[in-house]
Formats: structure tokens, sequence, C-alpha cells
């Protein structure tokens, strides 16, 4: 590969991640990119050794990378642990002859497959493994760069969806605690009430029930609904006399449960 070849494959790459604006991250599309690129087989591996995306050839399949390792996508601890025990890549590892790659001591058909892997890094944390396999050629120095493109692309990729996934964290909790704190002291009974009803995430509750079985009141549990349902906690859906369909849409409704629940239990 010339330095020429080397630009276009980074800049395609580079293009790659950069169209792929979705907030969940496409492992598949990832891992068919940099096999297009690499022209090897690519395992994306998380820290637990899970395959979050794979592209394999047909060529390099045996029914042992099928039944064990594809289907269940995820590789055998040792192999897992083995990988992360160092933070450094490896480059052009050499299959023993004929015998499996992921599995110490099974047979194999392929005799000559080399393997590089290189770590998945982002900011101090190691966040997982790219693997990619080859039958007989080697991992060229510019078949690594573009391995060491691609590694560095997702690891930043990956630090984006957590810092995404805690601001949506923070704004859910936010929106929930000032709900909660809009609330008046007959409310917030109500809203006691209500949870202890809610015992999933979407249940039908009938209002005086509820409030005739916790002792609350029937228009205190009516404007809780609407308050929480106003600020995007719940949705609802009046089913006439057979009652309210709740579905709770933000998850620390849930965590507010836990603690009501654990202080009752504490002032009993």
């Amino acid at each position: 590969m010339n330095a020429f070849d080397l630009w276009e494959k980074s800049r395609h790459m580079l293009r790659s991640f950069q169209e792929d604006t979705e907030e969940r991250i496409n492992y598949q599309d990832i891992a068919r990119t940099l096999k297009e690129e690499l022209l090897a087989d690519v395992y994306v591996i998380n820290r637990e050794g899970k395959i979050e995306g794979c592209a394999v050839t047909d060529d390099l399949k045996c029914q042992i990378l099928e039944r064990q390792i594809l289907q269940n996508k995820c590789l055998p601890a040792e192999c897992s642990e083995l990988l992360l025990r160092n933070n450094s890549p490896g480059v052009n590892l050499q299959q023993k002859p004929f015998r499996c790659l992921f599995f110490e001591g099974l047979p194999c058909s392929f005799e000559d497959l080399l393997v590089a892997h290189i770590p998945i890094i982002g900011g101090d944390s190691r966040l997982g493994t790219l693997l990619q396999v080859r039958c007989k050629k080697v991992f060229e120095p510019e078949d690594l760069v573009l391995a060491e493109i691609g590694a560095a692309l997702l690891g930043r990729k990956i630090l984006n969806k957590r810092a995404r996934e805690k601001k949506e964290k923070e704004r859910l909790k936010n929106t929930f605690e000032l709900a909660v704190h809009s609330l008046s002291h007959s409310e917030g009974e109500a809203l006691k009430s209500i949870i202890q009803e809610l015992g999933r995430l979407e249940e039908t509750l009938v209002c005086s029930k509820t409030a005739r079985r916790h002792g609350a009141s029937y228009s205190a549990v009516r404007s809780t609904l609407r308050k929480l349902e106003s600020a995007g906690i719940i949705r609802s859906y009046n089913m006439g006399h057979k009652g309210i369909h709740v579905s709770v849409l933000n998850p620390y409704f849930y965590e507010y449960s836990k603690v009501t629940e654990e202080t009752g239990a504490l002032a009993d």
C-alpha cells in the first residue's frame, strides 16, 4: 500500500465515522467499514469479552466460530483476559498450525492465520479491543496505521456516547426532582400511594381504589398524575371505568420508589 492509498483509506474511514451521527453506536457498520479498509476479519470486543460487532469473511468461517463465538457474541473468558492483559498492540501473532485461535487445544482447519489486536482506549480507560484476523497475508505498517485510526475513532465514539448518557441521566433526574418539589404535601403523599400501586413500567391505576387503599385524597391522586404527566415523567390514558393506564417514562420514578420504600421500612 503506497502513501496515496493510505491517505484515501484514512479519508474514507474518517468520513464513515463522521457520517454515523446516530446516538446509538452501530458496531456492525463500524466493523464492516474496518473490514473493507483493513482487508481482514474484524471483531470489536468490549471489556467483558462481548463481541459488539464483527465482520467475517465466509472463507474464514468454521463451526467453532459459528456456534461458540458468533452465536454467543462473546469470546472465551481466557481469550478475553489475554487481550486485556496488555495495553500494547499485538501484531502478526501466528496461529499454532491447525489449532483454534479462541479455544486452547481445539483443532482448526486453518494453519496460517495471522492476528493483530489494537487496544481501544478512551481517556485513561481501556474500553475494549479491535481484533483483526487474516489468512497468510501479514499486517503491514500501513494496515496498523489504519487499525490505530479505527480504534481511536471508536474510542472517541464510545466516550461521546457515555457523555450523552450521563447528561441525559442528569436531565431526567433534575426533571423528576423539580416535579417532586412542585407537589403539595397531600400530593407528595399521593405520589407514595401511586408508587406502591405501579409495580411495572406499565400499569392500570384506579384512582379511587388507590386513594382508599392508602388513605390518600382522590383529588390529590388525580392532580399528582397530571403534574407527573406534564413533566414528562409518565404518560397516561384514561380508560373510563377501568381506570387510567400509566406508562412510566422517567427511570428516576423507580429510584424515588426505592428510597420511599427504604424510608418506610426504617420508620416501621
